[in-house]
């Protein structure tokens, strides 16, 4: 599981921009809001979505890579479970 926040300020493009923690370009703690921990960017998307009207998933953040490194930390806990 992975722990998601979103941007306080606006970005250029006007908006909020989601990051998950590990993310370089994350804002300090003062200028993002927690959005929870989730298995999957598309819930921390839908969470801020409920909650401010312009969102985004951060570019360092793509929905793929987040999702991808969640699901291959899975794996591999499952695969030292099983050995």
């Amino acid at each position: 599981m992975e722990r998601f926040y979103v941007s306080k300020l606006p970005s250029a493009d006007g908006f909020l921009v989601i990051h998950v923690q590990t993310c370089n370009i994350v804002p300090q703690e003062g200028d993002r809001v927690f959005l929870g921990m989730s298995r999957t960017s598309s819930h921390a998307v839908d969470v801020a979505q409920n909650l401010f009207k312009k969102v985004r998933l951060c570019e360092c953040c793509s929905l793929t890579n987040v999702d991808a490194i969640v699901d291959g930390a899975e794996e591999a806990f499952l695969a030292s479970q099983r050995a």
